[in-house]
């Protein structure tokens, strides 16, 4: 069995430390002037090389041997110097879901490093509910179908390990700022049944009274809309690091431009728009959980 690893550890993401460390470098070549191909040449290595380094997107962390000479390059100051080195200590460090990799698809995984550390949250799901509005019961018949591959053992450590982060992101001293939109259909799909159903949406109603937390029920009523298909937009603190939004379909995708990114932005918007009175949210919550539960 894999030993759940430390869930008193600070919220932060090696994956974020990696995506800062491609921010840094990038702003050392824009102060220096020179172009990705000049300083390539100088390093000795391949254009694309340098591209790499300066991508956020591009999760990969370089060597340290590298990153030495390119601060020479650079003619780094002392402070500047200490901090990529710190950047690349902290992005050697293994996220809370390494031990289960080899059971997760990469785009997940790297979802999962990069949402530890966001400082907001825009979620759609349609049909299911999200994974930080789950109850532990919901959340581990949601693992089970959508990591087939988890041994039991393993998926039971994954799911407590993934709800204490969960809880923490949302009543921890540092909470972070959740919006979600969900389709009435997310609040009448039985997952795990009537019992199970109920408990969910009880927590679900108490969770949306916290004054960081607000969502939105799409109800049926609302006919035909833009919201097709679930998305995550996760925004961090840093003003520096690129906004991003995720595809949570069976494959999982990044949504790679700044453009799509911002078109994502203005569905959730308008999303918010069909059921914005907070009341009538929580009523609905209220209503298919006294639903469920007179079926028990």
């Amino acid at each position: 069995m894999i030993e759940p690893t430390d869930l008193t550890a600070a919220r932060w993401s090696p994956a974020v430390r990696r995506q800062r460390l491609a921010g840094v470098l990038a702003d050392l070549r824009d102060r220096d002037g020179r172009t990705a191909e000049q300083i390539a040449s100088e390093l000795g290595v391949a254009k694309t090389t340098v591209i790499r380094l300066e991508n956020p997107r591009h999760l990969t962390l370089p060597k340290r041997e590298l990153i030495e000479r390119l601060l020479d390059v650079y003619r780094a100051g002392t402070a500047t110097r200490k901090r990529v080195r710190d950047l690349v200590d902290e992005a050697r460090q293994r996220d809370w879901w390494h031990p289960y990799k080899p059971y997760l698809r990469p785009a997940h995984t790297t979802y999962l490093g990069l949402e530890a550390e966001t400082a907001v949250q825009r979620i759609y799901q349609p049909t299911l509910l999200p994974g930080l509005l789950q109850t532990a019961a919901y959340s581990a018949i949601t693992v089970k179908e959508q990591h087939p591959a988890l041994p039991e053992r393993e998926a039971e450590a994954f799911t407590a390990e993934r709800r204490a982060r969960h809880e923490r992101m949302l009543t921890g001293p540092d909470p972070i700022r959740l919006w979600a939109v969900l389709g009435e259909a997310a609040l009448l799909q039985a997952v795990g049944g009537p019992r199970v159903m109920a408990e969910q949406l009880d927590y679900l109603h108490r969770m949306a009274q916290l004054p960081h937390v607000t969502i939105t029920i799409v109800p049926f009523s609302a006919g035909a809309h833009e919201g097709l298909a679930p998305f995550v937009i996760l925004t961090f603190p840093q003003p520096t690091d690129p906004e991003l939004a995720y595809i949570p379909d069976p494959v999982g995708h990044w949504v790679r431009t700044r453009e799509d990114v911002d078109h994502l932005v203005g569905v959730f918007e308008r999303l918010m728009l069909l059921l914005p009175d907070r009341d009538a949210n929580l009523q609905m919550i209220a209503a298919a959980a006294q639903r469920f539960r007179a079926e028990t």
